[in-house]
């Protein structure tokens, strides 16, 4: 896949603040008692996601080389 290098910069200026935004967002609705645990369980969650999202990638793409 040829990707522009304007869309890929876009892409990741994204990523990295889509992620941010979310946990800013969680923080601030949690009491401040229970930030750490808010703060954990987002990113824990985020990153199971994410090896998610990459294995499930990895998986499509083993199986249309196949064909």
């Amino acid at each position: 896949m040829n990707l522009p290098a304007w869309l890929a910069g876009k892409a990741v200026g994204i990523g990295t603040v889509i992620a941010t935004m979310t946990l800013a967002l969680i923080q601030d609705q949690s009491p401040p008692e229970q930030l750490g645990v808010t703060t954990s369980a987002a990113t824990t969650l985020r990153t199971r996601g994410s090896a998610a999202g990459a294995n499930g990638i990895a998986v499509l793409t083993a199986s249309l080389d196949t064909i």
